[in-house]
């Protein structure tokens, strides 16, 4: 494989792998961080096909989340990243707004752990906090991107220790920001939090749209890695 793949993720939800036997969304990555879906209907739990023919999962924007719950969240906050990160995801944003999330292991006031959020309705970043509540990891994208109407793929890296922020847009680098000045780290989790996609953990900010992939990985993709992950993705949706 040409970029980091499900070995080297700490969750990587790909539509694609199908339910669990439980009718769970499963998580492809080694730690089986399978995702209880909420506010969704059986036998097919969210799952569809889009325009392509690929696999998604639809979100309704009012009650519609997925949640890695106990003992799969202890899993997820002992493989989860401390002091880089990549997050991929391709969606279509239905209606994007600020505060939006598409995944969430924050705590209730989001003082701990990491959010994966619209900044606002044009704009997307990754919130990371330390074990003092300080925002230590912010890339942030550096410009406006089109969201509606559209599958967009994107793919945001940081490093809080060297401020580094880099962003690739359906396989173009992208302008970014770091948004806070560099720090050691690590961000700091409340291990009792339960992951959520969808929305933040403690209720609100729902995500509206459809979700054909997320991928989160505890490291910073190359430019060459980010590339060729795009291309396969932007051939598939």
């Amino acid at each position: 494989m040409l970029w980091p793949g499900p070995d080297s993720a700490c969750y990587y939800l790909d539509p694609s792998a199908g339910l669990t036997d439980g009718g769970l969304w499963k998580d492809s990555s080694r730690f089986g961080l399978h995702c209880t879906p909420v506010g969704y209907a059986a036998p097919n739990w969210g799952y569809s096909l889009g325009p392509s023919g690929a696999p998604r999962i639809t979100f309704d924007g009012a009650a519609q989340y997925g949640t890695i719950a106990a003992p799969a969240n202890a899993r997820f906050f002992t493989a989860a990243p401390l002091t880089e990160m990549t997050i991929a995801v391709v969606a279509r944003h239905n209606s994007p707004a600020a505060g939006d999330r598409i995944f969430s292991c924050n705590d209730a006031v989001s003082t701990r752990g990491f959010g994966f959020a619209m900044q606002a309705a044009a704009v997307m970043q990754i919130a990371g906090y330390n074990a003092v509540g300080a925002l230590i990891f912010y890339p942030v994208e550096g410009d406006n991107g089109p969201y509606i109407s559209r599958t967009r793929l994107t793919i945001l890296s940081g490093r809080c220790v060297d401020a580094t922020a880099r962003r690739w847009v359906d396989g173009v680098g992208r302008v970014t920001t770091y948004g806070v000045a560099a720090a050691p780290g690590p961000i700091a989790y409340d291990t009792a939090v339960v992951p959520t996609v969808g929305r933040h953990t403690s209720g609100g900010l729902y995500f509206d749209g459809d979700l054909y992939f997320l991928g989160i990985w505890p490291l910073v993709f190359t430019d060459s890695e980010a590339r060729a992950f795009s291309a396969y993705w932007m051939d598939r949706t």
